[in-house]
């Protein structure tokens, strides 16, 4: 890995979003169920990390769907374990419970991570999407609502641009936290710093760029 800093041509030049306006989401029909990644204490002891992406690459007949998407990872207190925290999560770089990390991107683009749109219906041939923002601001409720839950993005991208629109559904929560506990975060007290991890990951290809299913190979931590 390299080593950059501020000053190196090579950071992500502001904004990163590549929106040319608001955006009311259209996530696609079939997506009536999604998955909660749960890590538990991945990246904060105290804290429990969530993973959840708000997508669907194909129908009941494999046909491939392309689509709107969203990715969010974000913290609840970790004594209430494996299950999801209904309240009002806060795009914030803070790390408190009820808060979701806002989008970052590594040097490398090759590297999304944490709280990010995308429109898969703008990949190229070689499979890159175009219109994609980071989240940085606003919030998202999330409340049960009969057998499912109700989540309502009410989002600003780096640009200043809104994203907005729910989804309501099924939450089938998946278990990861003794797969991360062994990867558990190093902190330091005075330093702001990251570290490697070669994980076993879904990821979503866009090109040289990728959207995070599961944890992410480089995280950004203090």
């Amino acid at each position: 890995m390299g080593n950059f800093n501020d000053n190196d041509n090579t950071k992500p030049a502001s904004p990163m979003s590549t929106l040319k306006d608001n955006v009311t989401l259209a996530l696609p029909e079939e997506l009536t169920e999604i998955e909660a990644y749960y890590l538990g204490e991945y990246l904060c002891p105290g804290l429990s990390s969530w993973q959840i992406n708000f997508y669907k690459d194909k129908d009941e007949e494999g046909k491939e769907i392309k689509s709107e998407m969203i990715t969010i990872e974000f913290f609840t207190d970790a004594n209430k374990g494996a299950t999801l925290q209904e309240g009002v999560y806060t795009i914030e770089h803070k790390f408190e419970p009820m808060y979701a990390l806002p989008g970052y991107m590594m040097f490398n683009k090759a590297d999304i991570l944490y709280t990010w749109y995308g429109d898969k219906r703008s990949d190229d041939e070689t499979g890159a999407t175009d219109i994609l923002a980071p989240i940085k601001t606003s919030s998202m409720p999330v409340s049960k609502e009969n057998d499912g839950y109700k989540f309502i993005f009410d989002f600003r991208d780096d640009a200043g641009y809104e994203i907005t629109g729910e989804w309501k559904g099924t939450v089938n929560v998946v278990d990861y936290s003794k797969r991360s506990s062994s990867r558990n975060r190093q902190f330091n007290d005075n330093l702001l710093k990251y570290k490697d991890y070669e994980h076993e990951t879904n990821l979503i290809p866009m090109g040289r760029r990728y959207f995070l299913l599961l944890v992410c190979s480089h995280c950004l931590f203090g």
